[in-house]
């Protein structure tokens, strides 16, 4: 009964996201809403956690009635304003595989699916995390949500444990899997991770269905899946796998906006910003990351100005939190103040970290065993790519760029120890960017073949 309960909460979630996606015009057909279920799924993950993050600080009771609201708006909104035009994903007509290329998917496709049955099995399994941080505060702040039905500051609340200052989308999504299931069980939140890591990849898979060759898109998404510290963190109840989703899954939508120039990618980016912001403290700063590269790789202000309602998402979701916490007068554990970049005798006494900052952290965003080759193959495709389809190549060079010397500039000004603080946050910190350019991976691949074909056409 209980796994129904949390079956109707995925579904929920799934109703949701189409719900987006059909009031923004992605959705003509049941064929077009079979291919987008993966991203259905994970932009009403970012919308139902985007608005409990929203609610619940004003005030708001938590409940299975809460969650159904916060899924049934963007249905309604579907129903009123649904597109009438057919989707306009599909760019080009379905192009043949070759055999070999048929036997490649076949085998991309096989490995997949058998890797993520796995991963089900191994999540089912174990049974809950074993991760320190999920139960020192992930998994007690979701339970804190359950049992006082909310928020609350007081002894046993949100605030008495660690990190007190981190938005709470992450901890009210487990929450809302407890509220369906009766009960505050951590060993129901594993395979709630391992649906969204699985709706991630079937979520790119079917934004570039159309635009990538089969045989890239399989390869390539077979790459981000397999890369080790993704499938090792799927299911440890922390807030680094989701947060990456989110924004991998955002930078798709926005290198397509960059590449089409339709405004309704924009619609799904500002929730999954907007959700991303409202999972960790760094996640509105990660947000603007990409928003700014993005706005660098439209190469003009004039066009970029649509940005603006995404950024404006991204903000509005963590400022009833920001209230709340000031409200309560909650004493935050911050391990830096971005301040301090700006205090010349600050950062005078610490040049030394600042060195091994810049040596320590590159060294753990492009570590093989780790995330295998996925970035770097990025990048390089990216530079292949970057005078003939500079959008997505510009979104991926800067966004890596910028969080690299963003990076190195929190361990900079960091009050923590510089080689304990590097050893037990590096390779969490580095994961969004990694995802972000894994994401757009297949898209730079395909654009860096078909570059390559136009080049060697007889003239």
């Amino acid at each position: 009964m209980t796994d129904v309960r949390i079956g109707s909460l995925d579904l929920l979630l799934l109703a949701a996201g189409l719900g987006v996606l059909v009031a923004a015009g992605f959705v003509a057909s049941v064929r077009d809403a079979l291919r987008l279920a993966g991203l259905a799924f994970v932009v009403g993950f970012a919308l139902v956690g985007a608005l409990l993050s929203f609610v619940l600080p004003l005030g708001a009771p938590m409940s299975v009635g809460l969650v159904l609201a916060a899924a049934a708006l963007p249905v309604a909104a579907a129903i009123v304003v649904r597109s009438r035009s057919a989707s306009t994903l599909e760019t080009r007509p379905a192009t043949r595989v070759a055999r070999a290329g048929r036997i490649v998917v076949g085998v991309a496709a096989v490995a997949v699916l058998g890797y993520l049955a796995v991963l089900l099995r191994a999540v089912h399994a174990e049974g809950s995390s074993n991760a320190w941080d999920a139960w020192t505060f992930w998994i007690p702040k979701a339970k804190t949500i359950f049992y006082f039905h909310g928020l609350d500051a007081g002894p046993g609340g949100i605030t008495s444990y660690a990190n007190p200052e981190y938005p709470p989308l992450l901890p009210a999504m487990d929450a809302s899997v407890f509220q369906f299931a009766g009960r505050a069980q951590a060993t129901l939140l594993p395979v709630q991770e391992w649906l969204l890591a699985a709706a991630f990849i079937w979520g790119l898979a079917g934004l570039f269905w159309r635009r990538v060759p089969t045989t890239v898109l399989a390869v390539s998404l077979a790459l981000l899946l397999f890369m080790p510290d993704i499938g090792g963190t799927v299911g440890q109840s922390l807030a680094d796998l989701p947060l990456s989703l989110l924004l991998g899954t955002a930078a798709a939508c926005l290198a397509l906006w960059l590449v089409e120039r339709s405004g309704r990618y924009l619609v799904p980016a500002a929730f999954l910003l907007a959700a991303a912001a409202a999972t960790k403290k760094e996640g509105l700063g990660l947000a603007v990351v990409l928003l700014v590269a993005t706005a660098v790789a439209a190469r003009s202000p004039r066009r970029s100005i649509p940005l603006l309602a995404p950024a404006g998402a991204a903000i509005a979701a963590v400022v009833p939190w920001d209230v709340w916490l000031r409200t309560n007068h909650v004493v935050t554990s911050g391990t830096y103040r971005l301040a301090d970049v700006f205090d010349p005798h600050f950062l005078a006494g610490r040049w030394g970290r600042l060195g091994t900052s810049a040596d320590r952290v590159p060294q753990y965003l492009f570590d093989v065993g780790r995330w295998e080759l996925v970035l770097p193959l990025a990048l390089l495709a990216a530079l292949l790519v970057v005078r003939r389809s500079p959008g997505p190549a510009l979104l991926v060079i800067v966004s890596t760029v910028l969080g690299l010397l963003g990076l190195i500039g929190i361990y900079w000004i960091s009050f923590l120890p510089l080689e304990f603080h590097l050893d037990t946050s590096a390779t969490r910190t580095v994961m969004p960017f990694v995802v972000v350019g894994g994401s757009l991976l297949p898209l730079l691949l395909g654009l860096a073949l078909r570059s390559g074909r136009a080049q060697t056409a007889p003239v």
